[in-house]
């Protein structure tokens, strides 16, 4: 069992000169995001990449991964397409990590044969994808490699996952955002179990089984945690606002840190909790905000030892104000002691 967390620039600079004490509670740091420019890899931008020897400092067992991509981060269908385009990149890859000092890749492709993200794409991505991963699986040799997946079914779909998953140390579900701003109805955005009431049952269960179903080794999945909420407004009062529509889309986020300095039980907001799905929200009669807090992501680190899954990934560090992370460590801790781990 292990943590991931992702933090971009902004997180790793508070990792190094405000809260060096958190480095100790990270196994693996994905830094986002590395670029794709002309087809090969490029960190410009990444402020803070040559300070990564102090965190090693900090904790001599962290894992330092650089994850490229992101949401809207174009590139992957061009650079996937041949093995000549493949190899380019590759290399590219293997001069940073070098250069730099990373232990291994994260790739964050949203989404293979998907233009959701405003992405080239293309109907032979689902098999150029595994290509491009067990090319770099060969060339990467002992270092990690990783992937983000996003786990409704279009974007499952499109994955060769039992052959994919050959090549990769982890498998990083991306359980947020199940409801976001392509909605005007209210609902968890990161649930563990499906709720009572939501007739889609997306969840983080619902999606760990569909990637075990597909033959994904289960000490290979890690599930996702958010360190944000998602904002809808205009929303109707009955049920306390939960599966109500509203008059705007989910798009708005806010961070854990200002949920909890402005929002939770403030300024008119009452905090619920649904049992059935082990997911906090806020209301306020006309707002609805839906996000993680320290009870829903204990609930999904036990999860995961319960189903002996890697761990719990969570975007992003910078977000939290140490609680969240805190408590994933804790979790993680006691039952590590409990099991003489």
């Amino acid at each position: 069992m292990k943590i991931v967390a992702y933090a971009v620039d902004e997180g790793v600079k508070m990792l190094l000169e405000e809260r060096s004490q958190d480095a100790v509670k990270i196994d693996i740091l994905n830094y986002a995001f590395g670029k794709l420019e002309n087809g090969i890899l490029s960190v410009e931008g990444l402020e803070n990449v040559r300070d990564l020897p102090r965190l090693r400092k900090m904790n001599p067992n962290i894992k330092i991964v650089l994850s490229v991509g992101g949401w809207g981060a174009g590139g992957f269908s061009e650079i996937a397409m041949s093995h000549t385009s493949r190899r380019r990149f590759i290399k590219s890859v293997l001069d940073i990590l070098e250069r730099y000092g990373f232990d291994g890749l994260d790739v964050d492709w949203e989404y293979p044969g998907s233009s959701i993200a405003g992405i080239t794409s293309s109907p032979e991505d689902k098999e150029n994808f595994t290509n491009l991963m067990k090319e770099l699986r060969e060339a990467l040799q002992g270092k990690l490699l990783s992937f983000a997946a996003g786990v409704e079914d279009l974007c499952i779909e499109n994955i060769e996952l039992a052959e994919v998953q050959k090549y990769v140390d982890f498998v990083h579900l991306m359980t947020y955002d199940m409801k976001s701003s392509f909605t005007k109805v209210t609902g968890h955005h990161t649930n563990l179990y499906p709720a009572e009431g939501d007739e889609t049952k997306q969840s983080v269960a619902v999606a760990a089984e569909k990637f075990l179903e597909r033959e994904v080794s289960k000490e290979k999945i890690f599930i996702g945690a958010a360190f944000y909420g998602r904002v809808w407004r205009g929303v109707n009062g009955d049920n306390n606002g939960l599966f109500q529509k509203a008059e705007t889309y989910g798009s708005e986020t806010i961070s854990y840190r200002e949920l909890k300095s402005k929002y939770i039980e403030k300024q008119g907001f009452k905090k619920f909790w649904d049992d059935s799905a082990k997911a906090p929200y806020l209301f306020d009669g006309n707002t609805f905000i839906s996000y993680d807090d320290a009870c829903s992501v204990k609930e999904k680190m036990l999860f995961a030892e319960r189903m002996k899954l890697g761990g719990v990934i969570f975007w992003e560090y910078s977000l939290d104000d140490g609680e969240l992370l805190n408590t994933l460590y804790e979790t993680l801790r006691i039952e590590r002691k409990e099991k003489g781990r």
